[in-house]
């Protein structure tokens, strides 16, 4: 999201860029069908488009950086960094 509240930013342009090529249309629709909605492979890795606007926010983002898999995820980050 930019400044405004307007879509946009690095990320959510990746995230478009994916979801409109005719390649990945094909392989997002083809892998929901292969797969139930229980298993992980049913969703894109990155998220979609609408859901970053819909479902995103900072109570979200600051619950997310709160769990332990995050915090650990962060350290290890620390360790190899320093």
């Amino acid at each position: 999201m930019t400044g405004e509240g307007l879509d946009g930013g690095v990320v959510y342009a990746e995230l478009q860029a994916t979801e409109n090529s005719a390649e990945d249309k094909s392989t997002t629709e083809l892998v929901k069908l292969m797969y139930p909605a229980s298993s992980g492979y049913h969703y894109q890795a990155g998220g979609m488009c609408k859901d970053v606007r819909e479902n995103c926010n900072n109570d979200r983002v600051r619950f997310a950086t709160r769990q332990p898999h995050w915090i650990l995820h962060r350290l290890r980050k620390i360790s190899i960094s320093s």
